[in-house]
């Protein structure tokens, strides 16, 4: 029984070794290359016209705000105590309107951006296992992740080829 797990275990050394030969590694600047894509020139552009709206609309309400504050001091004293509280209140209430409406939209632009972001890694992601399939690489890996090979091939600029 010894000596078969003594052959089992020369025979999977004699596998890996023999596999080991046949790894094709890959690296590549992720971060390079994702901000160069056309998808991220795509998507930015995308985001900062949403994000534009967005600020167009909450401008708006803050003019209106403020049309309606000085309005009110304007004509304060004209009020009696009675309006001069019901105008208050309705100034209150439009503030929280307005703190509310800035609130949701900063939550839109991040959500929208996390999207944006999430759709330009993995259409990169999908570029790359493409590449990597094509050019017969095991494995590709970030740059970043890595810190000393000896075998590996930079597949840097083959990428960003693809993804302008």
């Amino acid at each position: 029984m010894r000596s078969i797990l003594i052959v089992a275990a020369m025979l999977g050394l004699t596998a890996c070794a023999t596999r080991a030969e046949n790894v094709k590694l890959g690296i590549v600047d992720y971060e390079k290359v994702f901000k160069a894509s056309k998808k991220y020139a795509e998507n930015t552009a995308l985001f900062e016209s949403e994000v534009k709206k967005e600020r167009a609309a909450l401008e708006k309400q803050n003019q209106e705000l403020t049309a309606k504050k000085a309005e009110f001091e304007r004509q304060k004293l004209l009020y009696t105590d009675a309006e001069r509280k019901k105008k208050e209140e309705e100034i209150t209430a439009q503030e929280k309107k307005v703190a509310e409406a800035t609130d949701a939209a900063a939550q839109r632009i991040k959500q929208r951006h996390d999207e944006l972001i999430d759709d330009c890694h993995r259409a990169l992601k999908a570029t790359i296992s493409r590449y990597a399939k094509e050019k017969g690489f095991t494995c590709i890996l970030t740059s970043a992740a890595v810190l000393s090979i000896e075998t590996c091939t930079d597949v840097t600029e083959d990428i960003l080829k693809l993804v302008k």
